[in-house]
């Protein structure tokens, strides 16, 4: 309804007396300004989502005050056309559209913008075709899991009274057998990781120690840490609870380790460390290395499905922890350098 009020009132003169008895009180951001730039309008709720003082705005240059023109002012100007657009700007996802002001000579006398905050409409409308997609996905996987999990326990069945019964000296055998089990098990580790894609959202929660999950998943990697030299530095405060699954947790913290682990390995000039601190109030836990790093744009991706960096795995591991921990009240924040390592840093909005 504002932007049809616009077209209605597109005279300079009219336009400012509406601004001045109606648009202060409506939900969008309005910003008005003349033929030279100058703001000689602004509402509260535009100075609300810009952070600026009404009278910090009013009478400044708009070009000056905004030298990157987030709202296509000049383009509207010089081309006495409107523009409607979407932009990350102050923060925020903001839906703009941008119309030239005329005079009763019909020159372009100024600009006004209307900006909509459409952040929490874009996170719904993602979270609901993720939602989608993994209910797909969900079904496609379970299928597929039934189909491939009985097969491949027969397998494994097979395999271990190969090695147990049938016992032999011959070293071709036994490299033969240990790389069939060892295959195998790769293969139910991508079939669980598929596993926790299907599964809902976890209901049912129960306190348990996150402290001891943590020093359980610690040690299943101390070994593949000693034969790498990967120096693991350990800052963890006992008997820290949350309420969830531990099972749960310890296998996202073990992602997470895993591909801290990794990063490391993948950096020649320096001596591999892994760090990793859990604290309390606030309950905090920070997995961080100093490994190979990662750009923007990497950093952008890590957390989506099949994305990965390396040459052998799924691309699942980090998505599957980032949803274990966001299920336990977990934020993930990532800070990454190339070359320099990698910190991740999960704050817990649940304790016990």
């Amino acid at each position: 309804m504002l932007f049809f009020l616009f077209i209605k009132y597109q005279s300079y003169r009219d336009l400012q007396n509406v601004f001045d008895k109606t648009l202060g009180a409506v939900e969008d951001a309005v910003l008005m300004v003349n033929a030279n730039g100058i703001i000689n309008g602004v509402n509260a709720a535009f100075c609300a989502m810009a952070s600026f003082d009404e009278q910090a705005l009013l009478r400044q240059n708009y070009f000056t005050l905004f030298k990157d023109d987030h709202f296509e002012i000049r383009k509207v100007l010089d081309s006495r056309s409107k523009v409607v657009n979407e932009k990350h700007v102050f923060s925020k996802h903001v839906q703009y559209a941008t119309y030239p002001l005329f005079d009763k000579k019909k020159r372009v006398a100024g600009a006004i913008t209307v900006l909509r905050d459409v952040t929490t409409m874009r996170a719904f409308e993602k979270e609901r075709e993720e939602a989608e997609r993994l209910a797909f996905l969900g079904n496609l996987v379970a299928n597929f899991a039934h189909e491939i999990k009985n097969p491949l326990n027969g397998l494994s069945i097979a395999t271990q009274r190969l090695i147990k019964e049938f016992p032999t000296g011959d070293d071709e055998y036994r490299h033969l057998t240990r790389t069939i089990k060892k295959e195998i098990e790769s293969l139910n580790k991508i079939l669980n990781d598929f596993l926790v894609l299907a599964r809902p959202k976890m209901r049912s929660k129960e306190q348990f120690n996150a402290s001891e999950c943590t020093f359980d998943a610690l040690s299943v990697i101390r070994e593949q840490a000693r034969e790498n030299n990967i120096k693991l530095k350990e800052h963890i405060k006992k008997n820290i609870k949350l309420n969830g699954n531990q099972g749960d947790f310890k296998r996202a913290i073990l992602n997470l380790l895993v591909n801290a682990c990794d990063a490391v390995l993948n950096a020649k000039d320096r001596t591999s460390e892994v760090t990793i601190q859990f604290d309390e109030k606030p309950v905090r836990l920070i997995i961080s290395d100093n490994g190979v790093g990662m750009d923007n744009e990497e950093k952008e991706r890590i957390f989506t499905p099949y994305f990965t960096t390396k040459q052998k795995g799924t691309g699942l591991g980090l998505y599957i922890a980032q949803k274990i921990l966001k299920d336990h009240g977990g934020a993930i924040d990532v800070q990454s350098e190339k070359n320099k390592g990698t910190v991740f840093t999960i704050t817990f909005h649940q304790t016990s």
